[in-house]
């Protein structure tokens, strides 16, 4: 013990205990799929759904809803773009007339609709067996809006 001395004759001991609490940490709160992405991305995990973390003029949330760099249904992924209220989307599907494309739009990502204000035109650029696809959505200034694209058979 610091400060005692132990008597020199001491030739044993006995040292009982009454009881022992142990205390475990909180485990660290899981990170939500959206904070991966970001982690990923080396971004700050608290970043907002609607902040435009990299300075691109897209959120990093859009980005995430749309799957970033997916679907990579051709050899190059698909990229994101914004113009003020209109996004533009573009991507590559397999080279198949009866795929049917429909962009749908939510305010909630409850409930979907076949969005009315767009346009959607396939273009060059894809590799053999793919078609390049132009998507651009505009979109009203009030609210977030959600969108996706409903591929069908």
């Amino acid at each position: 013990y610091v400060g005692y001395t132990i008597d020199p004759a001491l030739t044993s001991a006995r040292y009982e205990v009454d009881y022992v609490r142990v205390y475990q940490a909180a485990p660290a709160p899981a990170l939500s799929a959206y904070q991966l992405y970001l982690q990923g991305l080396s971004l700050s995990t608290s970043l907002a759904f609607d902040a435009d973390g990299d300075g691109d003029g897209v959120a990093e949330g859009v980005r995430y809803a749309f799957g970033d760099a997916s679907p990579r249904l051709g050899t190059s992924p698909a990229a994101l773009s914004r113009d003020g209220n209109a996004y533009t989307y573009t991507f590559d599907v397999r080279d198949d007339t009866d795929l049917v494309l429909t962009p749908e739009v939510s305010n909630d990502l409850a409930s979907w609709t076949t969005a009315t204000n767009y346009t959607l035109t396939p273009t060059t650029g894809a590799s053999s067996g793919f078609v390049r696809h132009v998507l651009v959505v505009n979109t009203t200034p009030a609210g977030r809006v959600f969108f996706r694209l409903r591929v069908a058979n």
